[in-house]
């Protein structure tokens, strides 16, 4: 809450069991990464792709077309934004890999 500044004290596992099946899907970011490219939160990805009834978006810390993989492997979509705006992932190379 507040900008990503004070924690809400509540824990994202919990809520995905208790909310998970109000949703249509599951927007996960973690802040720890979000915008640093140093590679995503894999485990909190893979533990709630393991839990959520419905599809997981992850966001943060992605800065690799292998970071994008490995998120894809979990079972979960990948959110981009710093490492297209920086170009450390080109489009052309998203296009490829999805072709």
């Amino acid at each position: 809450s507040r900008g990503w500044r004070k924690s809400t004290g509540l824990n994202i596992f919990d809520l995905v069991e208790e909310l998970g099946s109000s949703c249509s899907e599951l927007l996960f970011t973690s802040v720890r990464q979000e915008g640093t490219m140093l590679g995503p939160d894999l485990a909190a990805i893979e533990q709630l792709v393991a839990i959520s009834p419905v599809p997981v978006l992850a966001a943060g810390g992605v800065g690799s077309m292998e970071d994008i993989e490995a998120v894809r492997d979990l079972g979960a979509s990948v959110v981009l934004g710093m490492c297209l705006y920086t170009g450390k992932v080109s489009l052309e190379a998203l296009q490829a890999a999805v072709s």
